[in-house]
């Protein structure tokens, strides 16, 4: 395959690609997308041949996918759709046609930084922007904020079928000696969400509970939204990826 078919099959199969990436291969992914976006619009106006600037975008573009498929190959196990697309194509060796290799290469990139939210995400090529709570800094304010949020007692989930003492929940002490499960963390057939658990023990929520419930429900810039609310509706390794960000900011 040619790297038009690769860079398509990544685009096709991103959700089983994306938690074998690392926060750096993602910068990658934005670079190049960036790269052959330039190049492949230098070319529609006439630029990208002969001895102009268009000619030194498109060398930086296809090295630019040049290491980002050495990336995926080095990641993504032997089986995997598009490590088998790398390793059974001729891969950036002599298009038919360049021009039209950039367009789609840049097309399958665009598809995937908006599939991901990643286009979002500040445009530098830096460690993504810490996460941060949406509420005030004060620590008694954002208790109240986070006491405040749907919860569940003990009874409430064990009535739904699942154990309020499992590790990695988010449990909150109440000032009136209760405790109190933020809701965000259950299914709504009542079971703890595999993802939020991942997340909960790797920010380690049995630590600094409201600190990571105030991850969950404050705004976080490197996703430019609320985690809580993305839970189902993105890529789970898109999560796991902002809140080890938040790691290595911190």
């Amino acid at each position: 395959m040619a790297a038009e078919d690769v860079f398509r099959s990544l685009s096709s199969h991103w959700a089983e690609t994306a938690g074998y990436l690392t926060p750096e291969d993602v910068r990658l992914v934005r670079q190049t997308a960036r790269l052959t976006a330039a190049a492949a619009a230098a070319a529609a106006a006439g630029t990208g041949t002969g001895t102009g600037t268009g000619t030194g975008d498109t060398r930086e573009a296809r090295a630019a996918m040049l290491r980002l498929t050495t990336v995926l190959y080095d990641r993504l196990p032997a089986g995997h759709p598009v490590s088998v697309a790398i390793s059974s194509g001729t891969l950036l060796a002599g298009p038919a046609s360049p021009d039209s290799q950039l367009r789609d290469v840049a097309a399958s990139l665009e598809a995937i930084t908006a599939l991901t939210l990643l286009s979002q995400a500040d445009d530098d090529d830096g460690p993504p922007p810490a996460a941060g709570p949406a509420g005030p800094a004060d620590p008694d304010e954002v208790a109240d904020r986070l006491l405040a949020a749907p919860a569940l007692t003990g009874q409430q989930v064990r009535d739904g079928g699942a154990d309020p003492g499992e590790p990695g929940l988010i449990r909150l002490d109440r000032p009136d000696g209760r405790q109190q499960i933020p809701a965000f963390q259950f299914s709504q057939a009542g079971t703890p969400i595999a993802v939020v658990l991942t997340i909960n023990r790797l920010l380690d929520a049995d630590d600094d509970p409201f600190g990571v419930a105030d991850w969950w429900l404050g705004r976080n810039a490197w996703l430019d939204a609320i985690p809580a609310d993305l839970i189902g509706q993105v890529d789970d390794a898109l999560l796991v990826r902002a809140a080890r960000a938040e790691l290595d900011v911190g």
